[in-house]
């Protein structure tokens, strides 16, 4: 019953008949009870139709032709721009991650190694150096998103659970105690060697659209998380005890990625790197790439541009915060550092995407509600 109250309340907000609704909301129907319905900032027994019909009603022009005008815009941003990543299908990149991006990567290095033509798969992986590489890859989350433990549970007999760590903040104990359990891993390989180290670190992440988090410059300096791994492996850090920085191959590996991202990372470490004269070889991927076409949702279209703007105006000063504010704020209202996306993913919103689309306040009410990192919607 409440859900045909919300079918007829998002009917009656876009003013559409018995054809529009067909044509609109059908489709909608099957998206929200397949995808949006999961969302899990939703609260209790809240659907994504209703939300829907909320989000749409709070804008509202001088007239009642500038209001249909406005709701149609935003409208039009579900219709046609959102991206919604459901539990599923993150899963399935999950599962494919490691025979798609991260074996490849073993297999190329261990025919580097051995001598063998990359073509030659199956000599490849009967060789000493493609099971000694196997052995010696550790495997490290960047954030919660990294789901490293489904990611081993889905490829038991090729990633160790000793050798999978949740975060990349870790004590030298830590690593020494993981270190230590090399030599018993390699054994079972048929493999003895004194000393051995790590020779592949793949660090995984589920989803970056800006890049910004994992490098970038402030005030003439190198920051985010992958200049502090890498300086974690270097000198006296806690985790250089793993790694021989110079023998090392890191794999930088996002389940989703913008196209512009990865570019950004690629560019940005090689210069991070040339500061420090290190000469680790560094790899960045992703399972699913988003091509640059699609961060372009307010660029293409100066009426959804103009409509968020305006709604911008309403609650910037919320959303301008010093995090936000570490990216591009020329476009604010297209996301952080201009982000221009509308994409959504099944547990939280990422602030790159359109703010209309997450903010949460008196002046706003989001479509799908942002949890921030430090608990605030």
């Amino acid at each position: 019953m409440k859900q045909r109250l919300a079918e007829r309340l998002l009917a009656k907000v876009m003013n559409w008949n018995d054809d529009q609704v067909k044509a609109e909301l059908q489709p909608l129907l099957l998206l929200a009870e397949f995808k949006y319905d999961e969302y899990h900032q939703f609260g209790p027994g809240m659907r994504f139709i209703e939300r829907l019909a909320r989000w749409l009603s709070q804008l509202k022009g001088d007239t009642e032709e500038d209001t249909i005008h406005l709701r149609n815009t935003a409208f039009t941003i579900v219709r046609d721009h959102l991206i919604f990543i459901s539990s599923d299908e993150m899963y399935s990149l999950i599962g494919m991650a490691y025979p798609e991006k991260i074996l490849p990567l073993q297999r190329s290095l261990s025919a580097i190694k051995s001598g063998c033509d990359e073509h030659r798969i199956c000599r490849i992986e009967r060789s000493q150096e493609f099971r000694s590489l196997v052995s010696k890859t550790l495997y490290v989350g960047l954030s919660d998103g990294s789901q490293t433990g489904m990611l081993r549970r889905m490829n038991p007999n090729a990633i160790d659970h000793e050798f999978t760590l949740l975060s990349y903040d870790q004590t030298a104990d830590k690593a020494q105690s993981i270190l230590s359990k090399l030599p018993t891993a390699l054994a079972k390989s048929g493999i003895i060697e004194n000393n051995p180290k790590f020779e592949l670190i793949v660090l995984v992440d589920d989803f970056t659209a800006s890049g910004t988090s994992f490098i970038r410059k402030e005030d003439g300096m190198y920051a985010g998380k992958l200049q502090k791994v890498i300086m974690s492996m270097s000198g006296d850090g806690s985790l250089s005890s793993l790694v021989n920085l110079s023998t090392t191959t890191i794999q930088v590996l996002f389940y989703i990625s913008t196209e512009y991202a990865l570019q950004r990372i690629k560019q940005d470490i090689s210069a991070f790197l040339a500061t420090q004269n290190c000469g680790v070889n560094i790899v960045v991927d992703a399972v699913h790439v988003i091509p640059t076409e699609f961060m372009k949702v307010c660029a293409n279209n100066s009426y959804i541009d103009d409509l968020l703007q305006n709604r911008f105006e309403k609650f910037k000063v919320a959303v301008l915060d010093p995090n936000y504010k570490k990216g591009d704020c020329t476009y604010a209202h297209r996301g952080f550092n201009g982000g221009d996306l509308a994409l959504i993913l099944f547990h939280n919103s990422p602030n790159n995407a359109l703010p209309v689309l997450w903010y949460e306040g008196p002046e706003n009410i989001a479509l799908f509600p942002r949890t921030t990192r430090h608990g605030r919607k």
